[in-house]
């Protein structure tokens, strides 16, 4: 059973398209409330900006949800398959250190399948909005220590959280092949509702800091838009985001 958790050397390169896409929705104020992405296939449901400002330079296809202020913008992203890794761990190994990884991020497993026959894994968990980015990235770091890679995931936004599938195969793709997931997780913060986003502070460079209680800072998310999202955990346990201006 696989207990120790390293960290990957480099996170590897964004999906152009997508990440394109994903900008686009944040520079235009919207949020998501699903991504998914299976068989070649990346589909965001988007509400709060209108299709024109994400979709008009990609090359996909945009459906209006009816009369709610929302669409669905899908656009194809096939990545190569991953190549089969002789040290790959196996898939019992892989779902343990997943759920190792989720551990404090504050996450509840709802389900995990590891099928050494079909050499894949599948994990359904639920995590609060604030620490979506933080379990993304570091479900994939440790599926890649393993030798593993991702296949398909679907996201989908909840009131408080988000509903989370995330399938691996064994196999690491060659460097430089773009991941979705990677992207994904940059993108997080745009899963939370618009009134619950943290606001980006722009702290005065001469200010005197305020008392902060003890904590531990357990990674971070870095938007194109210059926000910093930090992520730590507290004496209690919880998980808790602060948002910043990494220029600030």
């Amino acid at each position: 059973m696989m207990k120790s958790r390293k960290t990957a050397a480099l996170p590897p390169a964004q999906d152009e398209t997508v990440a394109a896409l994903l900008a686009a929705v944040a520079r235009n104020g919207g949020t998501l409330t699903a991504a998914v992405w299976q068989d070649g296939t990346c589909s965001l449901a988007v509400t709060g900006c209108r299709p024109q400002a994400v979709a008009s330079g990609e090359r996909c296809a945009v459906s209006l949800s009816g009369g709610e202020d929302g669409f669905e913008v899908a656009v194809r992203a096939v990545v190569p398959p991953a190549d089969m890794a002789e040290n790959a761990a196996a898939a019992a190994d892989v779902l343990f250190a997943v759920r190792d990884a989720l551990a404090p991020c504050g996450a509840s497993v709802l389900r995990g399948e590891a099928d050494g026959e079909a050499g894949a894994v599948t994990v359904r968990w639920y995590v609060g909005h604030d620490a979506l980015g933080l379990a993304l990235r570091l479900c994939a770091e440790q599926a890649g220590v393993c030798g593993w890679s991702e296949r398909a995931f679907a996201v989908r936004g909840r009131a408080d959280g988000c509903d989370v599938a995330l399938t691996f195969v064994a196999g690491r793709r060659s460097p430089g092949t773009p991941s979705l997931l990677w992207t994904l997780a940059r993108y997080a913060p745009l899963f939370a509702p618009a009134a619950l986003l943290p606001p980006a502070v722009v702290r005065p460079r001469h200010a005197a800091a305020a008392p902060q209680p003890a904590r531990d800072k357990i990674g971070e998310v870095r938007r194109l838009d210059g926000v910093r999202y930090a992520y730590y955990r507290l004496d209690s346990g919880r998980v808790v985001c602060e948002a910043d201006r990494a220029d600030g």
